[in-house]
């Protein structure tokens, strides 16, 4: 009877694992597509959509105040009523009830954070950690070519500052030489 119950759970746990690899699957060539273009607002909130199917929540945020400290891979809250001293997680007193957060890593900046949020208690397992871990690598690829992308944009404006310079500095020296 114990070799029967301990292959029925391996049996649970290949199915789950199996699962969960075709999420991870379906997930991935979701978020290719949603972190293509745009301002990132505009990507959050694509690949919040497209990944609903995957890992259900009724927002997903990442504030620009929560910067992630500690050594945990993840922040998991079941009842956010029980826990008041984390209002970050509900600011606007929205009712949400459980949330999952995982670090956004981009390039060697302080980590910041990707947040979950459901209006259900206990929404999130640890299973879940996996998806939201391949959610915030995604968002910070899109954040780091945003942040790239940005950084061209200053270049090229100064680049065309310094060319409009250099051409009023001629134009002033040939004027003196004249």
């Amino acid at each position: 009877a114990f070799s029967h119950q301990r292959l029925v759970e391996e049996a649970q746990q290949a199915e789950e694992l199996r699962a969960a690899t075709e999420y991870m699957d379906i997930l991935d060539e979701l978020l290719a597509t949603s972190i293509k273009d745009g301002p990132l607002e505009d990507v959050v909130d694509r690949v919040s959509l497209v990944s609903k199917g995957v890992l259900p929540h009724d927002a997903m945020t990442l504030p620009a105040h929560d910067r992630w400290y500690g050594g945990s891979e993840y922040d998991l809250v079941d009842d956010l009523s029980l826990h008041p001293d984390r209002p970050w997680l509900d600011p606007d007193g929205r009712g949400y009830r459980s949330a999952l957060r995982v670090p956004v890593r981009i390039e060697e900046r302080d980590p910041t954070a990707l947040v979950l949020l459901s209006r259900k208690p206990a929404a999130y397992k640890p299973s879940d950690v996996l998806l939201a871990h391949r959610i915030a690598d995604r968002l910070a690829l899109a954040m780091a070519s945003d942040g790239r992308a940005e950084a061209a944009s200053r270049a090229d404006e100064a680049t065309s500052r310094a060319a409009a310079l250099e051409t009023r500095v001629r134009a002033l020296t040939d004027e003196l030489d004249a």
